[in-house]
């Protein structure tokens, strides 16, 4: 492409890109453009030395992805450890925690165990103790030290018992101790997950007892005889047999 223009009014350093040539027949001065044509060479930084750009290949993603899986395998691994570990020790400090709740219940019931039977739904008589075969409880007994805030005037004994039901570990307690009717106390379960419950008593003279009260005694007593000590033993899963011996008082 050539471009005639005025030689007055153009200096050969105006323009890199134009150079000035002489026509034959004519005075003016002929300035061909010497534009350089696109390079992609030197578009893409081949030869301009600013390095090749390009993808990744197929093989590279792979590798990438493999080690990318890899590590987040490891993490993951590592993680449900932890959380396994937090859920276990969780679940021992709760089993803890209602395992110390049911031993200090029972024990505050049996070292205020008082020597009163009372009369059931039908009138019959019910020992102060009553553990047995015939009992409708693993434990029931009479025990003092009833809350009354109010300072009402009622009795501060109080009618609880002990029973293993669907493998938990259950409280009940009545507000009265003869009751008139054939209402259910009011439960509170203790521990989950029991397998079995045993309970022995120490007789004073006969030693070690599986059922209360003895049968040895005379009738006008046999119902007011409280045990020197109670020894309860429960197994769990997981935890194995545990031992308990508790004083009552008296």
């Amino acid at each position: 492409m050539t471009r005639w223009c005025d030689s007055s009014r153009l200096s050969p350093f105006s323009h890199p890109g134009y150079a000035m040539v002489r026509p034959r027949s004519s005075t003016r001065y002929a300035v061909a453009t010497h534009l350089p044509a696109p390079n992609k060479a030197r578009r893409w930084g081949t030869d301009a030395g600013y390095g090749v750009q390009r993808g990744f290949t197929l093989l590279e993603l792979l590798m990438a992805l493999s080690i990318f899986a890899l590590v987040s395998a490891m993490a993951y691994g590592g993680l449900r450890s932890v959380m396994d570990a937090a859920a276990a020790t969780r679940e021992q400090a709760e089993r803890l925690a209602s395992l110390q709740l049911a031993f200090g219940l029972l024990t505050k019931d049996l070292e205020q165990a008082a020597p009163r039977p009372i009369r059931d739904a039908y009138g019959d008589i019910r020992a102060a103790m009553d553990s047995g075969p015939t009992s409708d409880f693993a434990l029931e007994l009479t025990r003092s030290g009833g809350f009354n805030p109010a300072g009402l005037t009622r009795s501060a004994l109080r009618r609880v018992a002990y029973d293993l039901r669907d493998g938990t570990l259950s409280r009940f307690s009545w507000p009265v101790l003869d009751r008139g009717d054939d209402r259910a106390g009011l439960e509170q379960a203790l521990v989950d997950g029991v397998e079995s419950l045993a309970l022995r008593f120490l007789h004073p003279a006969q030693g070690w007892r599986d059922t209360w009260p003895p049968t040895a005694e005379q009738p006008s007593t046999v119902n007011d005889v409280l045990p020197r000590a109670v020894e309860l033993r429960m197994v769990m899963p997981g935890t194995g047999e545990i031992r308990r011996v508790i004083r009552v008082s008296g």
